[in-house]
């Protein structure tokens, strides 16, 4: 079975749930929410993925400082070509991206990200921590071949080349889908099914009897985000069926993020003067708003995807607790005592689509974490999207 199970929380995902209790408890906030603000941005520029880094190469024999960054780079480049990850060749060019990746310049991609787990040895364990808790992505989305294949080869002790082995094999296997029932297979049964293969043919033969399951994307999340806005329709309009018109479709969309969004969500001119373009609906202050925070904040577009099937893993993720949010606190306004509550219903939530429970480290969970401590979490969650426009 897939390990979604709770993480233990270390000292400093403690002292981020403190920081939640010490705001909570503060007679009164500042009319720009000034220190709940400067509590985010700091939650924001942590560097969680270069001190990720950082820990796990302590793991692994590196001596040096936190920020000497070229001896970071040689290590992890030195660890890669030891592991099979590059050759002579590719080092120059790999050991730039790291440079970028541990100044964080950019972001590395998954398929990057795994070539730095399996390049610094880690387990599975350290790999889904390392994922989630650093690189604040979902560790393994088993609807991509390759991913599959990395949490088999990782759970076996198997290298990056054995990886890339059974990728040949299999990618062109599982790309013709001809004459494959059309049956649902939903993620919590095909991790189940993987967690007893320990040979290379039964793995590929598993593969290729469930190969369908690799071109159905998402469906149990894209299933709930479109029934919390159903109720989120009939909560607010009381016109389920405008899901159902084409017509209606953006009009809807609209709608249930004005109602999320507050007085934030508007309508926004062209940037370029004299340009033939439609009126976007967005938040003018998300350029003030942490990186973190604001990347794939849901607007329009994101949620059509989602309808669509076509978001990437954070779209899906950030959509599923933002209406998830609204819609539990609108049902629960008028009740006491509600954190428990909602901390235990999003995170199971969030276990049966795939993904791990709110992570306090993370800034966007944080926000909702907080707001949820409030006597109205949706007032206090559009002021604070408010107070970034001062």
């Amino acid at each position: 079975m897939e390990n979604n199970s709770q993480f233990e929380d270390h000292e400093k995902t403690k002292l981020d749930k403190r920081r939640i209790e010490e705001l909570r408890d503060l007679e009164e906030l500042t009319p720009s929410y000034g220190q709940l603000l400067k509590a985010l941005d700091e939650l924001s520029e942590e560097k969680l993925f270069t001190n990720g880094i950082f820990e796990a190469c302590q793991k692994r024999g590196y001596n040096g400082r936190n920020d000497d960054y070229t001896a970071l780079k040689k290590f992890i480049v030195e660890k890669a070509i030891i592991n099979g990850i590059v050759n002579e060749d590719e080092k120059d060019s790999f050991g730039r991206s790291i440079n970028n990746w541990i100044k964080e310049r950019f972001r590395p991609d998954k398929d990057n990200i795994f070539k730095l787990c399996f390049a610094l040895e880690m387990d599975e364990l350290e790999t889904r921590e390392f994922i989630l808790k650093k690189c604040l992505k979902r560790p393994f989305n088993y609807r991509r071949i390759e991913e599959t294949i990395f949490y088999y080869c990782i759970m076996n002790g198997y290298n990056y080349a054995h990886a890339m082995k059974l990728k040949d094999i299999l990618k062109s296997v599982i790309s013709d889908i001809e004459n494959c029932q059309n049956e649902t297979l939903y993620t919590q049964q095909f991790s189940d099914g993987l967690w007893n293969i320990n040979s290379d043919d039964e793995f590929i033969e598993y593969c290729k009897m469930n190969k369908l399951y690799f071109h159905q994307s998402n469906i149990t999340v894209q299933e709930k985000i479109i029934e919390l806005m159903d109720r989120i329709v009939c909560n607010t309009s009381g016109n389920v069926d405008a899901l159902n018109s084409v017509e209606a479709f953006k009009r809807v969309i609209t709608d249930i993020l004005k109602d999320i969004y507050g007085d934030s969500y508007c309508l926004m001119p062209p940037k370029k003067k004299n340009a033939i373009t439609e009126l976007q609906y967005t938040i003018p202050q998300l350029k003030n708003i942490p990186r973190k925070i604001r990347e794939n904040l849901p607007i329009n577009e994101h949620v059509s995807r989602v309808v669509q099937g076509t978001a990437s893993q954070e779209v899906y993720r950030k959509t599923l607790v933002l209406f998830h949010f609204y819609d539990f606190f609108e049902e629960a306004k008028y009740k006491n005592d509600k954190y428990d509550e909602y901390l235990f219903e999003i995170n199971t939530i969030l276990f049966d689509c795939g993904y791990e429970q709110l992570y306090y480290r993370n800034p966007y969970d944080w926000v909702f974490a907080y707001c949820a401590t409030q006597d109205d979490p949706i007032e206090i969650f559009q002021n604070i999207l408010a107070a970034y426009a001062d």
